[in-house]
């Protein structure tokens, strides 16, 4: 079996106190608010030398003005062979952000961002980048999202990764969403991918979600669990 299950289960209830999985929404969070993301997440690699791993992930926004939201993350990860064998463990790399609210229609049903970040190397020197732009849309009780990103971790040419998602609010406090998303390495190797989730809003402030996605063309797999805890009841991402 891919993990032994109590490992699994472990390794998510002390990981369990970390939004939809890839878009990332154009609006900023309201000035002087604060929010924390964090998430728990299991992958499965099913290729010719299938790999798997568990990872955690946590996610630090603040509302500097009411159009521009800093970011601090860091994720920590345990991957393993196929024989059990763990062959790395540890935090990733520290990456630091800040995103720009760019424009919003008179009835704020389209939103247009940017958001640009580093990465601090943990064991390396070479500094990463990214910058993306980022689409949000409202078409009656659908919420649609797009994002374009391109990154370089300081090595090769940088690749070029890509999400459409949509989001179905269903009666209550339960919403449905699915992604579609995809990358290109070295922007030449393509991979697509797709994710499906239901999540719940237990409060004003407090959101958990649920997912499972798996690959398209290639053989990957994995489950994810988030909590999103907005600490300021200031306007809501569009």
């Amino acid at each position: 079996m891919p993990f032994q299950i109590i490992r699994f289960f472990c390794f998510f209830i002390t990981t369990a106190i970390w939004a939809q999985d890839q878009i990332e929404p154009a609006g900023t969070n309201a000035e002087n608010s604060i929010q924390i993301e964090a998430f728990g997440a299991f992958t499965y690699d099913e290729n010719e030398s299938p790999m798997q791993s568990a990872s955690s992930n946590i996610l630090f926004r603040y509302g500097l003005t009411s159009d521009i939201e800093l970011q601090l993350s860091n994720q920590y990860d345990i991957i393993e062979d196929n024989g059990n064998e763990v062959v790395f463990s540890g935090w990733n790399d520290l990456n630091i952000g800040a995103k720009y609210y760019l424009y919003e229609n008179e009835s704020a049903t389209f939103g247009l961002g940017v958001l640009g970040s580093i990465s601090i190397p943990s064991e390396n020197e070479t500094i990463g980048y990214s910058t993306s732009l980022l689409i949000s849309q409202k078409l009656n009780k659908l919420e649609l999202g797009y994002n374009l990103t391109y990154s370089n971790s300081g090595i090769g040419e940088g690749s070029l990764a890509y999400v459409t998602s949509i989001n179905v609010p269903i009666k209550g406090k339960f919403g449905t969403y699915l992604e579609l998303f995809g990358e290109f390495s070295d922007l030449k190797t393509h991979q697509i991918a797709f994710d499906t989730g239901i999540n719940l809003f237990v409060s004003d402030s407090i959101q958990l979600d649920v997912s499972y996605g798996r690959g398209i063309n290639y053989k990957q797999q994995y489950g994810l669990f988030r909590i999103n805890w907005v600490i300021d009841k200031g306007t809501r991402q569009l």
